[in-house]
C-alpha cells in the first residue's frame, strides 16, 4: 500500500485520493485514505534509514552542507493538524496552511530531505479537544519555534552521523541572535542570511559607561563665548 501510494502521489496530477487511485494499477482512494489516516506507524526509522542512504550519495564531501529552511502547504479547511492562518513562503502571504521546517542534504547539485519538523501554532496547543479531535499525540503539544526545531535538525543529523561541511540558513532564522549563538557555541560552522538593518560587530561589544563630556573643555568654552559675544546689547 505505501508503493502503490507514493506511485499515486508521484504521478497523479491531481494529489487527492481519487485522482491518485485512478493512475495506479489497484488503486484505491478509500486504502489510500485508510493508510494516511488510520494506519498506525513509527516514521522514526523510516527517517534514520532516508537520512543514512542520502549521506551515502551525498554526504562527506568538501561541498556538503546541511540547508535549513520551512517550507508550507495550502490548505482550505480547518482539521488539518496545525493549520491556521499564518505566514506561507510558497504564498508569499499569510494564508491558511501548515506549517514546517526541513533539512534537505545537499553537495551542490542534489538535493534531498533529510529530516522534518512540523510546527503546532499557538492556538492548536492551547486547544486540547482540537489536538484530541486530530490525533496529535501528547509528547507533541508543547510550543518549539521553528528556530528550535532547526537547531533539533542540526543536532539529530550529527548524531545520525551524516557528513556535511557547513550549515545553511535564511534570514528568517539569521535575525535571531540567539539562534545563530547556538551553532556557534557547538562549534558549527554555518552560514546565515541577515536582514539589511541588522547591526554586526567584528569584536564582542564590551559593556560599559561613556565618560561624560566636561562643560568646561577648551573646546566648549570658545563655543560659549561666541554665543555671548553674539547675543550682548549694542552699546549705541
Amino acid at each position: 500500500m505505501a508503493r502503490r501510494y507514493l506511485q499515486g502521489l508521484a504521478q497523479a496530477g491531481d494529489c487527492r485520493f481519487a485522482g491518485m487511485a485512478a493512475v495506479v494499477e489497484h488503486g484505491c482512494a478509500q486504502q489510500f485514505q485508510h493508510f494516511i489516516s488510520n494506519s498506525p506507524w513509527n516514521h522514526e526509522p523510516a527517517v534514520v534509514q532516508i537520512s543514512q542512504d542520502v549521506d551515502h550519495l551525498l554526504g562527506g564531501k568538501p561541498r556538503s552542507c546541511l540547508i535549513i529552511d520551512e517550507s508550507s502547504f495550502p490548505k482550505q479547511g480547518d482539521r488539518s493538524v496545525g493549520v491556521t492562518r499564518q505566514w506561507s513562503g510558497r504564498l508569499g502571504k499569510v494564508d491558511n496552511c501548515q506549517v514546517a521546517v526541513f533539512g534537505v542534504l545537499t553537495d551542490g547539485q542534489r538535493h534531498v530531505p533529510v529530516d522534518m519538523r512540523f510546527y503546532l501554532p499557538k492556538r492548536w496547543i492551547e486547544d486540547l479537544a482540537r489536538c484530541d479531535q486530530a490525533g496529535v499525540p501528547e509528547s507533541a503539544r508543547k510550543s518549539t519555534t521553528k528556530s528550535q526545531h532547526a537547531l533539533d535538525i542540526v543536532r539529530q543529523a550529527r548524531a545520525r552521523g551524516l557528513r556535511f561541511a557547513w550549515v545553511g540558513v535564511d534570514a528568517g532564522y539569521g535575525k535571531e541572535p540567539a539562534f545563530l549563538r547556538a551553532p556557534d557555541d557547538a562549534q558549527e560552522v554555518f552560514v546565515a542570511d541577515i536582514h539589511k538593518t541588522q547591526r554586526v560587530w567584528p569584536q564582542a561589544p564590551g559593556i560599559h559607561v561613556p565618560r561624560r563630556p566636561s562643560i568646561y573643555a577648551a573646546g566648549h568654552c570658545e563655543s560659549l563665548q561666541r554665543v555671548r559675544f553674539r547675543t550682548l546689547p549694542s552699546s549705541r
